[in-house]
């Protein structure tokens, strides 16, 4: 072999080496860039992520957009560190919408249409939400229509039953049933599991924007999954929160809770009473009611329940949704007055602050339902189902309140 081939066969070989290092070390560079994107989050870290889940695609689209306006004017408000992101189904497609006081409202593509009352979907959009825009803590506003514990509307074969009434739980999405207002909705106990199912296991708070939201036995449900839940025993505003007025205490790390109760209460554009229930004192006020009135699901088919607060009519104007009987008037109707006495010092741990009103709008005023306080003297400001047989006629009721964990912990 002459000199000069041994040369040139050297020099390739030294370009194939170096190809290969080469080739090497951009595959090293790229998975070292894959395992760092995978790693790092979209967006630095927070102290502080309001979610709002709002399910609009309903008769309630003007009132969103409104609300939505409402936050996008107050996001420059949102201390530094904190942020408030909106996932919104109304009667466009699903769509994230973020709000901060740097960039103030950003619009994200919009989705596929979808059921967000359904709990895949909750599920996978809160999840994403929670990955996309890490926190140190969360909490949490659940927007739309709502009815409390009662469970969903049954399909629409089941309706020609009378005892098969239409209800609601929370949300409603009209998506593939238009003009059909009993379409889709989401039971309590699905609404726990979804929370149950996600990296975020508990919420600093839970605010239901949502009508008739505070009553124990939702409130029982959940009772592990937050601090505290702000709702309401009776109807909203129909504007729903004034979130112009509300965005710094959604944004706060102490008394987050009382804050955004008292500055919705004050300046909400309609009358609106609500409370908050502090979540780890339920179980105590499950136990103290059971050790005083043990009998308390047996007696109330006899109860003069007209005597006692109600937050809602029995009519079929109100689509046979049950009365939302206050918790504090009615255990006063059953107990002597030591018994209530001790009743109440144990529900006052529960029920932290109650901001009632002296009346309240109604859409159900044709009923001869009047919204008023008529027993001011014991309020909880939160409801509990009272068994009766005049629910036989128009629902399950009876029977659906044994499935409820409130229900079956208090005949442990």
């Amino acid at each position: 072999m002459s000199d000069h081939n041994v040369f040139s066969q050297a020099v390739r070989q030294c370009i194939h080496h170096a190809l290969q290092l080469a080739a090497l070390a951009c595959l090293l560079l790229l998975l070292a860039a894959c395992s760092s994107k995978k790693e790092q989050p979209a967006t630095p870290q927070m102290r502080r992520t309001v979610i709002v889940y709002m399910v609009a695609d309903n008769n309630l689209e003007y009132f969103a957009s409104a609300d939505i306006n409402e936050m996008r004017s107050a996001a420059k408000t949102i201390p530094a560190g904190c942020q408030l992101i909106l996932y919104v189904d109304d009667t466009k497609a699903p769509r994230i919408i973020e709000f901060n006081a740097q960039q103030g409202m950003v619009e994200h593509e919009r989705m596929e249409e979808c059921n967000s009352a359904s709990p895949s979907v909750m599920r996978q959009q809160l999840q994403s939400i929670i990955h996309q825009y890490p926190s140190e803590h969360y909490a949490l506003v659940l927007w739309s229509h709502g009815s409390g514990w009662i469970p969903p509307a049954p399909s629409a074969s089941a309706k020609s039953s009378p005892r098969q009434a239409p209800r609601r739980s929370i949300f409603i999405d009209n998506s593939w049933q238009k003009g059909d207002e009993d379409s889709d909705e989401m039971s309590i106990p699905d609404l726990r599991a979804v929370l149950e199912q996600l990296s975020v296991k508990h919420w600093d708070y839970i605010l239901f924007d949502a009508c008739h939201m505070q009553c124990v036995e939702s409130d029982y449900e959940l009772r592990h999954l937050t601090d505290y839940i702000i709702a309401s025993p009776a109807e909203i505003p129909a504007t729903g929160a004034p979130y112009h007025a509300i965005m710094p205490a959604l944004m706060q790390d102490d008394n987050a809770a009382f804050a955004i109760a008292q500055t919705y209460h004050d300046a909400a554009t309609e009358p609106a009473m609500l409370s908050v229930v502090r979540t780890d004192q339920l179980e105590a006020l499950l136990q103290t009611t059971r050790r005083l009135i043990p009998d308390l699901y047996d007696r109330t088919s006899t109860l003069a329940t007209h005597t006692i607060q109600a937050y809602g009519p029995l009519a079929k104007a109100s689509r046979w949704r049950p009365e939302y009987h206050d918790m504090a008037s009615a255990l006063n109707t059953m107990l002597d007055s030591e018994a209530f006495s001790q009743w109440r010092t144990e529900m006052e741990k529960a029920v932290v602050l109650a901001l009632p009103t002296p009346k309240w709008n109604t859409a159900f005023g044709m009923t001869g339902f009047v919204p008023v306080i008529t027993d001011p003297d014991h309020l909880a400001l939160v409801s509990i189902f009272l068994p009766h047989p005049k629910y036989d006629e128009h629902s399950s009721y009876n029977e659906d309140i044994r499935q409820t964990e409130w229900y079956q912990a208090y005949h442990n």
